[in-house]
């Protein structure tokens, strides 16, 4: 399938993690700008997503995500989207059941499913029924937690509930230790650990052709994309917070155009600008792919996971105060700059997609430059990104 699609080398999302990063996808706005920095922020309500503008142009809009504790209309990311279903939505379009709506009983209700069925068994069967009923021309957005962590690329077996109650036991904590520099896991956990990851995408690109199978290529956009990576012990981390490096805002992006040859494009791209792509291809309009000099990117880490690591870490209360509150970052195609608001800084050399710490005055204050740039061209922009039809 890339083989005849647009396969993007050098694309990047602005967030390590999925709020800001979706509501960057589906406004073509940075999070400072959307307002989706963490669940303590709000999306801004005046922010159109580009469901709206696909809406607004006659298209029938769907979303099923696997991922609702953050794509939900609590949070913003449903506008645009005359029907949604989330993992309750799954298990009452197929089986008929309707889950209990006390957090606890529905999180373990939803544990059950999961294991029992797989929800990605549960994702086909409601995608094969929109399909039938829907009318052209429409949009679906499809969002899949197969690689999320934790890692588990057999959700109907044994082994995999006996591996959540065993090798997970500890596995968050353990996780969140990374994150002030301590190495829990083991070279073996680690070695598992990314062996599981690695089945979890084989399985994420056998669920993508049975989707792809049951559309019509030649008449559908099809984009495949990923809102962060995941820190596999790359870096001594695990997860994706508290970390701009590029195992989690390099991400990938394939575009498949209907009667338009494939093409691997090397420059730079921000995930912020396939917005933009989408309402191109509304207008009949694709001419350009939004290349950049340098890309760019902004977050601040989750207050609930900042403040379970607190206290978890009492003991190393000086470590945590000095984890960043924001950080940025901009890249070029062979250096990288991250900036934290406790005024320590990164800076990166790129040599064969690994990044490697270097200490360079001249370079770096080159880059601090280019941030600064950057940032007062976000503050004083305004909101100029409307369509017409």
């Amino acid at each position: 399938f890339s083989k005849i699609s647009l396969k993007f080398n050098n694309a990047f999302t602005p967030s390590p993690w999925t709020y800001p990063s979706i509501a960057t996808f589906f406004t073509g706005k940075y999070p400072s700008q959307h307002g989706a920095w963490n669940e303590e922020f709000t999306f801004n309500r005046n922010n159109k997503t580009f469901a709206q503008y696909l809406k607004m142009g006659g298209y029938n809009t769907f979303m099923i995500t696997q991922n609702d504790p953050w794509i939900n209309s609590y949070y913003g990311l449903t506008k645009g989207f005359e029907h949604y279903y989330d993992r309750d939505d799954l298990m009452k379009e197929v089986i008929g059941f309707v889950p209990p709506y006390k957090f606890k009983i529905n999180k373990l209700t939803k544990n059950f499913f999961e294991h029992h069925f797989g929800f990605g068994y549960l994702t086909k069967k409601t995608y094969d029924n929109v399909l039938k009923n829907i009318e052209s021309p429409w949009f679906i957005y499809l969002h899949l937690l197969n690689n999320h962590s934790p890692y588990e690329p057999y959700p109907l077996s044994f082994v995999s509930i006996i591996r959540r109650l065993v090798f997970y036991k500890n596995y968050f904590d353990k996780r969140r230790l990374t994150w002030i520099n301590k190495t829990p896991f083991s070279d073996s956990e680690l070695k598992v650990l990314n062996k599981l990851y690695d089945k979890t995408l084989i399985q994420v690109d056998k669920e993508l052709r049975y989707y792809l199978s049951k559309i019509n290529l030649d008449n559908t956009i099809v984009i495949i994309t990923a809102d962060h990576g995941d820190n596999l012990g790359d870096h001594g981390l695990l997860g994706h917070q508290f970390s701009l490096h590029d195992t989690l805002v390099k991400v990938p992006l394939i575009i498949y155009v209907p009667d338009k040859e494939g093409e691997e494009i090397d420059s730079l791209f921000e995930t912020k600008d396939i917005c933009r792509l989408i309402i191109d291809f509304l207008n009949d309009d694709f001419k350009h792919y939004f290349p950049k000099d340098y890309v760019y990117g902004e977050y601040i880490p989750m207050v609930e996971t900042y403040q379970k690591l607190k206290n978890r870490a009492k003991n190393s209360q000086k470590t945590v105060e000095n984890l960043p509150n924001k950080s940025q970052y901009v890249r070029t195609k062979n250096l990288k700059l991250v900036y934290h608001d406790n005024k320590k800084s990164e800076l990166y050399e790129i040599k064969n997609n690994q990044e490697r710490e270097i200490e360079n005055s001249n370079l770096r204050e080159d880059l601090e430059v280019l941030l600064k740039v950057k940032e007062k061209r976000i503050k004083d922009s305004k909101d100029k990104f409307k369509v017409d039809f």
